[in-house]
């Protein structure tokens, strides 16, 4: 998960992980990846129940940053 979402931030996409979706080899590697992403990369991060995937349909355009 980490590389996949340092390329789509390279790429200037917006990234929304779900937490409940991903794994590591450990509870603390997850953490730290999670944190990591959120920090540097600029991830939102929530429970798949949270994501509203029909407001995501059609949304392709890179996301601005500040």
């Amino acid at each position: 998960m980490l590389f996949t979402a340092s390329d789509a931030y390279m790429r200037d996409l917006e990234i929304i992980i779900a937490t409940d979706c991903v794994a590591a080899t450990s509870m603390e590697d997850h953490e730290r990846a999670l944190e990591h992403m959120i920090r540097v990369l600029d991830v939102t991060a929530m429970d798949s129940t949270e994501i509203n995937f029909a407001a995501l349909v059609g949304r392709s355009v890179p996301a601005e940053r500040d």
